[in-house]
């Protein structure tokens, strides 16, 4: 019984990518049989590999989902209060200097969210909000710069 549960947590470690030396050093058992323990197991170990993976892609889409909704929030807060403006106030620069930051921002983000290999129903959502923030901030930009034209 004990043999079982030293066998499930070095395919829990090996599957954490932990060296056989390292796990040789936790679980007080030999490299030679951790190397055999490793082609016994090699199935359990890839399979719980890809659940670790899996558990860490999706704790990273959601943190860039976060941080796409939350510049596309400020990005639309942006562009509605330089709505309300005058261009020729001097703090419109600065208005605008962030609203290009976080453009930029948004950009960034969505080349990494776009090398994504698959997309679930959330992710398709998060890219047409993100699209929709993008087309807003271009024709905010074209209004600009028609307006600087002007001038």
């Amino acid at each position: 019984m004990k043999e079982f549960h030293v066998k499930n947590e070095f395919i829990e470690l090996r599957a954490k990518g932990l060296s056989f030396d390292k796990i040789s050093k936790k679980i007080k058992v030999s490299k030679p049989t951790l190397i055999e323990w490793a082609n016994e197991f090699d199935l359990e170990i890839a399979n719980l590999r890809s659940f670790e993976l899996e558990a860490l892609q999706e704790k990273y889409f959601l943190t860039k989902q976060h941080l796409i909704k939350q510049y596309g929030e400020i990005l639309r807060k942006l562009n509605n209060e330089i709505k309300k403006r005058d261009l020729s106030d001097v703090k419109t620069g600065k208005l605008v200097e962030l609203i290009i930051k976080t453009s930029h921002e948004l950009d960034r983000l969505r080349i990494d969210f776009n090398n994504s290999n698959f997309r679930t129903h959330g992710e398709m959502q998060a890219i047409r909000s993100e699209l929709k923030f993008q087309e807003s901030f271009d024709e905010m930009l074209r209004e600009m710069e028609n307006a600087l034209i002007k001038k």
